[in-house]
């Protein structure tokens, strides 16, 4: 199994322009410091980071960014994690993102706690938003994440695994990611959007070989 350490810290220009806009938004919503507001207030707009920014500049306005963000959650936006890439074994819980990254953990909460800010990146979802449900049930929170696009996975010592992933997911990428792996046996859960989450008993059971 190899392992590798990642810090991307120049991300690409979307994601840079995702993270403004996050932070515009909780700058409108949120009570936070005068100084930091006047920051979040001076950055530039979507369109003139597009149309008017050079790379170098890019690159500082990041750091910027960056900075702002730490401020308010205490965290990087993209901090080391820990991906598995091409695994020979895996044993225990993971959750699947498009591209074929898998991040590891003790449970999928802490894996999500723990990797907030690149999980946001991979997802193009909103860091804040993300946030909040980290303090709300971890139920859901799964849904969350399962709704955005990641595969909540666990793999026994007997080499069965269970996935659970959204039908959108299940037909784009996630069936055939999951049909590369050899396990002795694959049970997949269907979570519709519009369905009520209970952990692993939720789902439509789907047996793929």
């Amino acid at each position: 199994m190899k392992i590798i350490k990642t810090s991307n810290k120049y991300p690409n220009l979307e994601e840079i322009l995702a993270h403004v806009d996050s932070l515009k938004l909780y700058a409108e919503n949120k009570d936070i410091t005068p100084a930091i507001k006047c920051t979040i207030d001076n950055l530039p707009t979507s369109r003139q980071i597009q149309l008017h920014m050079s790379n170098e500049e890019i690159k500082i306005l990041w750091e910027t960014v960056d900075w702002l963000w730490k401020k308010i959650t205490g965290k990087d936006i993209i901090s080391e994690s820990t991906i598995i890439e091409k695994p020979d074994t895996l044993i225990g819980n993971y959750w699947i993102f498009n591209k074929g990254i898998l991040l590891s953990g003790i449970n999928h909460y802490t894996i999500i706690k723990n990797n907030a800010s690149f999980i946001c990146s991979l997802l193009g979802i909103n860091g804040f938003a993300l946030q909040q449900y980290l303090h709300q049930d971890p139920n859901n929170l799964m849904k969350f994440i399962i709704d955005n696009g990641g595969i909540r996975m666990f793999v026994r010592t007997n080499r069965e695994m269970f996935a659970q992933l959204s039908p959108q997911t299940y037909r784009n990428w996630g069936k055939k990611k999951l049909k590369t792996y050899d396990f002795h046996k694959k049970i997949l859960k269907l979570i519709g959007p519009n369905s009520k989450y209970n952990g692993w008993n939720s789902g439509i059971d789907i047996i793929i070989g």
